[in-house]
Formats: C-alpha cells, sequence, structure tokens
C-alpha cells in the first residue's frame, strides 16, 4: 500500500492503480485501495473504469461497502460522467435503505432536494 501513495503522491497515476490493485488481489475487501484505485483510474481518463470498480465494490457486499466516502466519490464520478446521475444515485440510495447502517449518511448521494 505504501508503494502505492508514494506513486500517488508522484502523480504516476498508473503505476498506482496497479499497485492498489495488488492490494485488492490480497484483500478483496480493502475499500481504501479501491477507493484509492478508482481515483487514479479517474485522473488517467478512465471514468468509465473508475465508475465500474466502485460499483463491483458496492453490489459484492453492499451491508459491509456501503462506506461513506467511497459512495460519496462514486456519485462525484457519477456527476462527471453526468448522464444518467441521479437514476444511478436513487439506486444507491435503494441500497443504503435495504442493507446500509445506521451509520450511513444519506447526504453522500448528493441527490436534489
Amino acid at each position: 500500500m505504501n508503494r502505492a501513495y508514494l506513486a500517488l503522491s508522484a502523480q504516476q497515476f498508473p503505476v498506482a492503480a496497479d499497485y492498489f490493485d495488488r492490494v485488492l488481489q490480497v484483500d478483496p475487501d480493502n475499500l481504501v485501495a479501491a477507493n484509492n484505485r478508482a481515483v487514479c483510474w479517474l485522473f488517467t481518463c478512465e471514468l468509465g473504469r473508475a465508475i465500474q470498480s466502485l460499483e463491483h465494490v458496492v453490489r459484492r457486499d453492499p451491508a459491509r461497502n456501503l462506506n461513506n466516502t467511497l459512495v460519496f466519490n462514486l456519485c462525484t464520478l457519477y456527476d462527471l460522467r453526468s448522464e444518467n446521475s441521479v437514476r444511478d444515485k436513487k439506486y444507491l440510495m435503494q441500497l443504503a435503505a435495504r442493507y446500509g447502517s445506521d451509520a450511513f449518511d444519506p447526504s453522500v448521494l448528493k441527490l436534489p432536494m
């Protein structure tokens, strides 16, 4: 993980993404690595890949992986893509209603009021 952070701090985003991927191969439930890998992909202009990776993490185990930071970043990525962002966020809201803990903060969904 440290090598991933070093590559990230040096703006070597593809290298950092590879290191975060290695962490996830050993520990697939490492939400920090999954989140940072998606950020790396965003900086390499792979928005779709970043979105798909975070969606996969959430769908794999929504009860565990509906993390406020991860969901906030996923919703931000939805906004950057812009198409269907409200629909996608509403789907996350449904998952949160079904699986989310009491600690889940609905404001991270960034839904218009």
